[in-house]
């Protein structure tokens, strides 16, 4: 029943970091006491008419909150996390970098490709490009560090991770000394991974990770690092795709 429970909770709330900030609050709130907009009397919502979608969020999280109701303590609790952790803008993460434990603030970010992450506003930066997203490191005292660490996801049609990293796995034989995959992996992300390392010259790592888009596709996530910076900015970026989600975004 938890499982249940779990995928409609994520169904119903897949959209959830398209709300505003007060809609988030107001919507936790909500289903923290189990009370109903309605019953709140949600005079601000009734003028937002343009967004009846937010109505129906409102609704299934108020249905959600009274099944898990039901549920053991331990499945309540697991779902109540889940539900938290759609709706958050922000929170605190603790990053285990070069060996040491770090607390770290991140933001949730929506991207109109299709998913959401969570990043380090005082590190990085997200933007949009024709085609694909980048997620790079903020200038450290003037110099552009992008061009050498970043993070690029993409979505390709009709093409499954398997066969995608396939592809790629034999693209990299012929650039890299050393190739790791296609493998299958559950960590940072659900899906298929492919990596290749070179130890001349510019010493780099490039690491592709695939997952299944629901849609038929494939999410592409790209990462471009320095040998020596897999253990820095290779481990911020995994632990951003460790809280990567696919969202259905709704039509305007």
């Amino acid at each position: 029943m938890g499982k249940n429970v779990d995928e409609e909770l994520k169904k119903a709330l897949s959209s959830s970091a398209l709300l505003e900030e007060e809609e988030k609050e107001e919507l936790w709130q909500a289903v923290k006491t189990g009370i109903s907009v309605a019953e709140k009397g949600g005079g601000r919502m009734n003028a937002k008419k343009k967004r009846p979608w937010v109505w129906l969020k409102y609704a299934a999280a108020a249905l959600i909150f009274l099944v898990v109701g039901t549920l053991t303590t331990k499945e309540g609790q697991a779902a109540i996390r889940n539900l938290y952790d759609l709706l958050v803008p922000q929170k605190t993460i603790v990053e285990e970098l070069e060996g040491e434990k770090e607390e770290t603030e991140v933001t949730l970010k929506e991207m109109k490709a299709g998913y959401t992450i969570y990043f380090d506003e005082n590190r990085y930066f997200i933007e949009e490009k024709e085609g694909y997203d980048i997620i790079a490191p903020l200038p450290v005292d003037g110099m552009t560090l992008s061009d050498k660490y970043f993070m690029e996801i993409r979505q390709e049609e009709d093409k499954s991770p398997e066969e995608l990293a396939t592809a790629k796995g034999l693209e990299l034989t012929q650039r890299y000394e050393q190739t790791v995959g296609p493998e299958e992996v559950e960590d940072p992300v659900k899906g298929w991974a492919v990596r290749g390392k070179s130890y001349t010259g510019a010493m780099v790592l490039e690491r592709y990770y695939y997952v299944d888009n629901t849609k038929g596709g494939s999410f592409e996530i790209r990462q471009m690092l320095t040998i020596e910076a897999e253990s820095g900015h290779g481990a911020r970026f995994n632990n951003m795709l460790g809280e990567f989600r696919i969202v259905e975004i709704p039509a305007d």
